[in-house]
């Protein structure tokens, strides 16, 4: 377990396996009503036959997303088109570059990213340490590091694929957030990346575990 001395210092974002297929499944809904490609039906259909498993396959199985390339092709568009140093237009021509791709990517996005957003805003003390589980790509990373208000805050990151945080360094290192975010890769996840959180939380004077 964990004990934080500060809870209010040390801001915890966690996905379970059934919230992460939940908001899976929530993003797509939005992405085809927003384009207007697909009935409910169709929808039903599509969701059973590739976004479902592609979602379950990350969530539940703790399996990496598929190898085929997509999040290296997200990571082309954001360097090849996107300003360096800029994180809301990173963040912009991402959403728009994952509501027009065929690929499926288990992004906040910018429909749940607002309450993300809100969420770290309305925090009663700047928040002095905030810890990720599960990077992928690095678009929420790249969100919330680049809202913290405190000069010396940093943001944690744990994932346990090494090629998807990978790309995650890149979209991190290209929107100009290298010194707020720390991004932890373990095969173990979370328990393996103890002594590293421990030692980075404790440069910033959070004192936990």
């Amino acid at each position: 377990g964990m004990s934080v001395a500060n809870p209010q210092t040390l801001w915890v974002v966690r996905t379970a396996a059934l919230g992460a297929v939940a908001g899976g499944i929530a993003y797509t809904i939005a992405r085809l009503y927003k384009a207007k490609k697909l009935p409910l039906l169709e929808f039903l259909v599509a969701v059973g036959s590739r976004d479902s498993r592609f979602v379950a396959d990350m969530a539940i199985h703790n399996k990496p997303s598929p190898d085929d390339g997509r999040e290296q092709r997200l990571a082309e568009q954001v360097l090849s088109n996107l300003p360096r140093g800029d994180p809301a237009a990173i963040l912009q021509g991402i959403d728009k570059y994952a509501w027009s791709c065929p690929d499926f990517l288990m992004l906040v996005g910018d429909v749940k990213g607002e309450l993300l957003d809100r969420a770290v805003d309305s925090t009663a003390k700047p928040i002095k340490a905030a810890l990720e589980l599960g990077t992928y790509v690095g678009y929420s990373a790249v969100r919330i590091a680049s809202r913290l208000k405190d000069p010396g805050a940093k943001f944690f990151s744990v994932d346990v694929c090494s090629r998807t945080s990978e790309v995650a360094g890149q979209l991190v290192e290209h929107a100009g957030l290298m010194s707020k975010v720390e991004l932890l890769v373990s095969e173990q996840g979370l328990s393996g990346s103890l002594g590293a959180l421990r030692e980075g939380l404790a440069q910033v004077g959070v004192k936990a575990f």
